[in-house]
């Protein structure tokens, strides 16, 4: 079986999905963490095209709830 490469490689990266997978918005991440909601949002692009997905309900299947990893999504997030 191939390593996979990790989806997510940096510390704003895996908040911000996990984030977005809490259901927060651009917005509401952006003020938390100190960025434009461009910048939140370029990275959720980023991501979402990295996986696969299309919407951010998507991104909640393959990462599962509150962040939690799937088992077929094992990987995503490592640093």
């Amino acid at each position: 079986m191939p390593l996979r490469t990790p989806v997510v490689t940096s510390d704003p990266q895996r908040t911000i999905l996990q984030a977005v997978v809490g259901g927060e918005t651009d917005e509401s991440i952006a003020r938390r963490l100190g960025m434009s909601r461009r910048s939140v949002a370029e990275h959720v692009r980023r991501i979402s095209e990295r996986l696969g997905s299309n919407s951010r309900a998507q991104l909640g299947c393959l990462i599962g709830p509150a962040g939690g990893m799937r088992p077929e999504a094992s990987g995503l997030l490592e640093a």
